[in-house]
């Protein structure tokens, strides 16, 4: 006896419009903010640093060398 299978199809609502997801605008520098460049060296050796002192992993570790360095430049 062969069994029957029903589908239910699902409606789909469909607007006009489209959705738009806006990002909040960036902060904006302001002219007196010093550019500040950090070397892949002076990164990767604060980088290593943080990883003897503590461990943990290395993308963390390096986002935390960057901010570090940084702070440290802006004064």
């Amino acid at each position: 006896m062969a069994s029957k299978t029903t589908s239910k199809r699902r409606s789909r609502t469909t607007s006009s419009k489209p959705t738009v997801t806006r990002r909040p605008a960036a902060p904006r520098p302001t002219a007196l903010q010093p550019v500040i460049t950090l070397t892949h060296e002076q990164i990767a050796k604060r980088a290593y640093e943080i990883w003897c002192g503590r461990g943990g992993e290395s993308e963390a570790n390096w986002l935390e060398a960057q901010r570090q360095l940084t702070q440290e430049r802006q004064g």
